[in-house]
């Protein structure tokens, strides 16, 4: 919350100091603080919430004119540059550290999963209970899963980069809470399809399914 404050303090540096002003940046504030803690409640992370919601914010030009203030004449010189919003480096130097380890640890996972299976298969009680197959897609989930979270987390911190740097969020940046999810059900899927029912072919035509759900849920998300 202290981070969306000092963001409308700095975008209403260049406007008057007038009570109708002060209303409209305590509407905005408050506004921008609800929206924030809804797309928390969604399963945003703090980041990708904060660049959602600067990301729908406009400009200085078009809220003087929303408050009939009309632009500045040539003569005013251009609008003072607000501050820009600080970004978590430190955070995000921690997290670029464990990034590759999760990535490898994500990768281990798939060797050991195709080694449990040929373990388990090996073994008359194992493969009785298809503990051969449960084992190797139950460490192939939670590899996807280490894969999808940390991607997630990743789009958030560019997407508060570039807000950092005034910039406006790159398209399929903000991506719905449900995007990841759709998609590791998705890969659930298909691994289920090719290990218990054979359909490695056609099965990857989930994958197809599952990118076109995850954009229509992006599509609601943003509609909402």
């Amino acid at each position: 919350m202290e981070k969306i404050q000092l963001f409308v303090d700095n975008m209403f540096l260049s406007l008057p100091d007038t009570p109708e002003v002060r209303q409209a940046k305590a509407h905005i504030l408050e506004g921008m603080a609800d929206r924030y803690e809804a797309l928390l409640a969604q399963g945003k992370n703090q980041d990708e919430a904060f660049g959602a919601v600067i990301g729908e914010f406009g400009s200085v030009e078009e809220l003087r004119q929303e408050l009939g203030l009309g632009s500045l004449p040539q003569g005013d010189g251009p609008l003072p540059s607000p501050a820009p919003v600080p970004f978590p480096q430190e955070e995000y130097d921690r997290f670029r550290r464990l990034f590759p380890l999760a990535m490898a640890g994500g990768v281990v996972l798939c060797i050991l999963a195709v080694v449990a299976s040929i373990v388990l298969s090996q073994l008359s009680w194992a493969r009785a209970w298809n503990l051969h197959h449960i084992g190797m897609f139950s460490l192939i989930a939670v590899a996807v899963g280490i894969f999808v979270y940390f991607g997630v987390r990743e789009g958030g911190y560019q997407a508060r980069l570039r807000a950092s740097q005034g910039l406006p969020p790159e398209d399929g940046e903000e991506r719905g809470p449900f995007h990841g999810v759709i998609m590791m059900v998705t890969t659930a899927v298909y691994l289920y399809l090719g290990f218990f029912r054979g359909l490695w072919h056609p099965g990857w035509i989930v994958f197809l399914v599952g990118a076109a759900l995850a954009r229509l849920a992006d599509r609601w998300e943003e509609r909402r």
